[in-house]
This record gives C-alpha cells, sequence and structure tokens, in this order.
C-alpha cells in the first residue's frame, strides 16, 4: 500500500510539471499573436489592395477575352474567375506572412 501510494505521488509530481511546461509554451505562443490594431491595418491594407490589383486586372487582362464575354462562355467566365481567385491567395498570402514576420517587432502591430 505505502509503494503505491508514492507511487501516485511521484506521478501527480511528473503531471504537474509537464502542465507547468505546457503552460510556459502556451504563454510564450500567445506573446507572438497580432494585437488587432495590427489585423486591422493587415485588412485594410490586402482588400485595399487587392481593390488596384483587380482594377490593373480589368484593364489589361480583361480585353484579351472580350469575345468569350460576349458570347457569355462558361469556359472564360470559369478562367477569369479563376486567374481573379489566384491572385487574392497570392496576395493574402503575401500579406500574411509579411505581417507574421513583422508581428512583435514593431508597436503598432
Amino acid at each position: 500500500m505505502r509503494n503505491s501510494n508514492e507511487e501516485y505521488k511521484k506521478l501527480c509530481i511528473e503531471l504537474s510539471e509537464r502542465n507547468f511546461k505546457l503552460i510556459k509554451e502556451n504563454k510564450e505562443l500567445r506573446g507572438n499573436k497580432q494585437s488587432s490594431k495590427g489585423s486591422a491595418v493587415e485588412t485594410i491594407l490586402n482588400v485595399g489592395s487587392g481593390y488596384f490589383i483587380a482594377m490593373a486586372l480589368n484593364l489589361f487582362f480583361l480585353p484579351h477575352f472580350i469575345d468569350g464575354i460576349v458570347e457569355q462562355s462558361i469556359l472564360i467566365a470559369a478562367m477569369i474567375g479563376l486567374v481573379y481567385t489566384i491572385t487574392s491567395m497570392i496576395r493574402s498570402f503575401v500579406f500574411r506572412r509579411l505581417f507574421n514576420k513583422m508581428t512583435g517587432k514593431r508597436k503598432w502591430l
């Protein structure tokens, strides 16, 4: 009986130490979290740049597909939608990586 009590105490101590380490690691991870202001800045820049990128695509990309647009071709519509979607995904990825790198280095992020 005494032996199992000691094993139980050892196990409790070991679990407490593990929990302490996990809590400490979690606090360190939360320390790199982006602030609300940083998220707002990122969103504004991402959406704002998206507007100008879409305008550029409208001016330089869409004229190449004018015949397909006039004919209301599903294939052309799908290709145009795919180009805009891929462009948006790349833009969002770049901004996310940029802001992840900047988080914690500046006070306003």
